[in-house]
């Protein structure tokens, strides 16, 4: 197929990279049909989940990766609050979670990834909380209230950003990592030093530890981390243990992933 027959792009997931990806085609001079299917409300940034949204001093709209009539304006059909059942490249289109098929020539992967949940015995409990969306952030923040014990495990970006904003809400919080210096392979040595001794000063206890276990009770969730002997009891827990790639769609159409 040449480029002249390229006149349907569908661009499946509405995060910075599909954005990104529908900018960039229009302003390279694409001016086919281009689809943007996303399952929010509208695309948003990701990174203020952790920071000024968790903590309610900005709304989800403040968050917009794109104001609503920028869409219109560079011709972009957002398909939101809707989800990608199937890739058909035999046929193809795109097959939407209600059984819509989009006609594509060429479709973009931007799907991302979701938190990782690792397989800590109790974590499927409902206070264990991820972060990776608006729904994530607004299920957090409802428990984030004044004297709440918190748990954060992971103690990288999220989990840091996390435990300064729930300091910040009047938590009391403990961040747990059995890695001595959880940003060095980011920032270095040094800089990573400076930014966990940080949290001391904030009045977040560290911990160096992994968690082994959890136990989910009507008084809290008791913890398990590893060398103590008993178990610590907090009212929430989040686990900022880093993602896993989205690649559910790509592997069942055939794709390499």
């Amino acid at each position: 197929m040449t480029a002249a027959a390229i006149d349907r792009i569908v661009v499946v997931g509405g995060g910075i990279a599909g954005v990104s990806a529908a900018s960039a085609l229009r302003a390279g001079g694409y001016q086919g049909q281009l689809t943007l299917v996303d399952a929010g409300e509208f695309p948003y940034d990701r990174p203020p989940l952790s920071k000024d949204y968790l903590s309610g001093s900005k709304d989800l709209k403040a968050i917009a990766l794109q104001p609503a009539e920028w869409y219109d304006d560079q011709n972009i059909g957002l398909r939101n609050l809707t989800t990608v059942a199937a890739l058909r490249p035999s046929e193809g289109g795109v097959e939407l979670g209600d059984g819509t098929v989009l006609a594509a020539d060429r479709v973009i992967l931007a799907t991302g990834g979701k938190a990782a949940r690792p397989p800590i015995p109790g974590s499927d409990s409902d206070r264990v909380h991820v972060l990776r969306s608006s729904d994530d952030a607004d299920n957090l923040r409802a428990q984030l209230v004044p004297g709440a014990r918190v748990l954060v495990v992971g103690a990288g970006l999220i989990g840091a950003e996390v435990a300064s904003t729930a300091i910040d809400l009047g938590c009391d919080v403990v961040l747990v990592d059995p890695v001595p210096l959880p940003l060095a392979s980011a920032v270095g040595r040094d800089v990573a030093a400076w930014l966990h001794g940080l949290h001391g000063t904030r009045g977040v206890t560290t911990v160096l530890a992994g968690v082994d276990s959890f136990s989910a009770s009507n008084s809290g969730i008791a913890a398990h981390l590893s060398g103590e002997s008993q178990t610590r009891m907090f009212d929430v827990v989040v686990l900022g243990v880093g993602m896993v790639p989205e690649t559910g769609l790509a592997a069942a159409a055939g794709l390499e992933v």
